[in-house]
């Protein structure tokens, strides 16, 4: 496959972002501690369709823009909005993974005259008595986070009692400081049906962002916090833009009951369910998920 041109731009408030491709105006909208190089090709795929706009959320990748603890998803969605003004854009198809599914929801509740259609994958909302993230989910987060603190002082624990401690008396900390982050997330992300080799060379991509742009623990901290202060489920029945729920059944990130949820909330929209797919499905599928965005964009539900 040719790869399109792009260019490479930055939006006044300090987010850097991307266009490629030619078409209707699409901008991905990635999830959790996800830059634009995690969308790993899948929008190169969509630029023989779409104008196809990806970015850096604040305090991630190359945008400067400051992220604090107090962020919240209106915020998030206000960067977009920026992207938007920046390319002078007045409709624009919006696809939005997990966070950026939330992303979506509060962009088509603002403007829904400027984002007329959007997708929503593997997504939630909060304020409903079910789990939004799984346990397994929480718990790979944290080891990771222990890994990256231990990682950060690796050279205290080669000398004295500390390096005792682990070898000997904590094999649950011993075995933390060995795991692959990036293995056990594919695990966690990656639906079981993806091959080994795509897996492998998933993960390889992963290790070679988090070389160029380290790993955005306390990044993916507060946008985390950001998430779960999204929590007003009855304002997502004012949405009347065209809406896709899309989730995998193979996702063991966020329960694929959130995306059904959602659906339910948003009248006239449509929910897709992926049997073997897994939390981000642009890697697991991206040649079906191509398919459905072009078929919704072309014939979307009438609201």
């Amino acid at each position: 496959m040719t790869v399109p041109k792009s260019s490479s731009k930055l939006t006044q408030s300090g987010i850097a972002y991307t266009v490629i491709g030619q078409g209707p105006a699409l901008i991905l909208v990635n999830g959790l501690g996800r830059s634009a190089s995690h969308w790993v090709g899948f929008d190169q795929l969509l630029a023989d369709r779409f104008t196809v706009i990806t970015y850096d959320p604040r305090g991630i990748g190359e945008s400067r823009a400051p992220l604090n603890w107090n962020l919240t998803v209106d915020l998030l969605a206000q960067d977009v909005r920026d992207i938007t003004e920046a390319e002078d854009l007045t409709e624009v198809f919006v696809y939005g993974f997990s966070l950026g599914g939330m992303i979506a929801l509060t962009l088509a509740l603002r403007e829904p005259d400027i984002y007329t259609k959007i997708v929503c994958v593997n997504s939630s909302v909060g304020g409903l008595p079910r789990l939004r993230i799984s346990p397994k989910a929480i718990a790979t987060m944290a080891k990771g986070g222990i890994a990256d603190r231990i990682s950060s002082y690796q050279h205290l624990f080669q000398k004295g009692f500390l390096k005792k401690l682990i070898k000997e008396n904590n094999p649950i900390l011993s075995r933390i400081t060995k795991s692959d982050m990036h293995l056990d997330l594919s695990y966690l992300l990656l639906g079981h049906e993806l091959g080994l080799s795509n897996r492998r060379s998933t993960v390889d991509r992963w290790r070679m962002i988090e070389r160029q742009h380290g790993r955005p623990i306390v990044q993916t901290i507060k946008q985390l916090g950001a998430a779960i202060r999204f929590s007003n489920p009855l304002s997502l029945r004012s949405i009347r833009v065209p809406t896709l729920m899309i989730c995998g059944g193979n996702d063991v990130f966020v329960p694929n009951l959130n995306s059904k949820i959602l659906g339910n909330l948003i009248p006239g929209s449509m929910c897709r369910l992926v049997p073997d797919g897994g939390h981000e499905l642009h890697v697991d599928k991206p040649l079906m998920l191509k398919t459905m965005l072009i078929d919704f964009y072309l014939n979307p539900p009438k609201t």
